[in-house]
């Protein structure tokens, strides 16, 4: 995670939308998949671990304007911008804070909904985390998480990012450090008193045509949403429900 600490506070709102075509495709496209796979009822009480800079927990606090969502993550940085982005655009119902997974300040029983996306990769004890989230959500809580699937294209992709297209500071080969796939996720969250309920993977064709031209991308990412069921798409989705 060293690297994680070099990152500036608004990349991954830059990334949304000032990155490479490719780039801005994925963060969109994958945050409006979960948004879909999430299936929410908009009166929840969320926490969203890992929020970078806010971008995802503001798009979930605008189109549920009933829910109460809290973002945080270990950047100080990021925090900052995400506080600062959320008073701007005048939203009530999000806040964010400095903390990390493997040490949730709140009490247990809290979260109607936990969001681990694209962070368990990086931790360095994954099952420590999941029994951490376990223990705030409430009986019957759900857990969504979202991360690289290692039985994909995914491999040859990161390489691709880090060589062609990171930023000075970022490498995902060094902050990814579990390496999950589609069926080491679903046994690691089983085994941490959960049951999976969803499981799907994207972006079998469309980030890579998405690459040439965002517009191609998009035509693809219907056919990858249809796809969704097989198990070798570069993003991992999965829905647990705490037993």
């Amino acid at each position: 995670m060293k690297t994680y600490f070099n990152v500036q506070g608004d990349y991954y709102e830059n990334a949304h939308y000032a990155g490479t075509k490719s780039q801005e495709f994925m963060y969109v496209s994958r945050e409006n998949f979960l948004i879909d796979f999430m299936e929410l009822s908009g009166n929840e009480t969320i926490l969203d671990v890992g929020c970078g800079s806010g971008v995802f927990s503001r798009l979930l606090a605008k189109k549920y304007p009933y829910s109460k969502i809290i973002g945080i993550d270990i950047s100080e940085e990021a925090v900052d911008f995400a506080t600062k982005a959320k008073e701007k655009e005048g939203l009530k119902n999000v806040s964010f804070i400095v903390a990390g997974i493997n040490k949730l300040p709140f009490k247990n029983d809290l979260f109607n909904i936990i969001i681990v996306s694209h962070l368990i990769e990086h931790l360095e004890k994954p099952n420590e985390a999941l029994k951490e989230v376990n223990m705030r959500l409430k009986k019957g809580g759900v857990l969504f998480i979202t991360t690289p699937n290692y039985l994909s294209l995914w491999p040859l992709a990161e390489i691709i990012f880090d060589v062609f297209y990171a930023k000075k500071g970022y490498n995902l080969g060094e902050q990814h450090i579990f390496k999950f796939n589609y069926y080491s996720l679903k046994k690691a969250v089983l085994t941490n008193n959960f049951t999976v309920n969803n499981i799907k993977t994207l972006y079998l064709l469309s980030l890579q045509f998405a690459i040439i031209s965002k517009k191609i991308g998009w035509l693809f990412f219907g056919l990858d949403k249809f796809l969704s069921f097989i198990p070798f798409g570069m993003i991992i989705y999965l829905k647990a429900v705490k037993n």
